[in-house]
C-alpha cells in the first residue's frame, strides 16, 4: 500500500480465545468434551477450525490416518494394505487431512 494510505491504517491484533474459551464454545455448541479436545489439538486450538472439522468429518478422516499410520508404525498392517485402503475412490484419507 502507498504510504498515504498506511499512515491512515490502524493494526488491531484479534489473538485466538485460549483453551478453556475454545473447549466451552465448543462444547455449548453440544460437542462432547473428547471430540472437543481432539479437535482443538488437530487445529492448535482454533475453535472456529475445530468446529468445521468436526462438522465436515475431516477430524473423524484424521483420526482414521493416525490410526493407519501408527498400526504401519507398529508393524501391525502391511503398507500395501494401506496403500490399497487410501487408494480406493471412497478414500477421503489423503484430501488436507492436517
Amino acid at each position: 500500500l502507498p504510504p498515504t494510505i498506511r499512515s491512515r491504517c490502524q493494526r488491531i491484533d484479534i489473538p485466538l480465545p485460549t483453551h478453556a474459551e475454545a473447549l466451552a464454545w465448543l462444547r455449548g455448541k453440544s460437542v462432547d468434551a473428547r471430540t472437543a479436545e481432539r479437535a482443538l489439538e488437530a487445529s492448535l486450538d482454533n475453535p472456529g477450525l475445530a468446529a468445521d472439522w468436526i462438522a465436515d468429518g475431516t477430524l473423524a478422516v484424521r483420526a482414521e490416518c493416525l490410526a493407519d499410520l501408527s498400526a504401519l508404525w507398529a508393524s501391525k498392517t502391511p503398507p500395501s494394505a494401506v496403500a490399497e485402503r487410501w487408494s480406493l475412490p471412497s478414500s477421503a484419507i489423503l484430501p488436507a487431512v492436517w
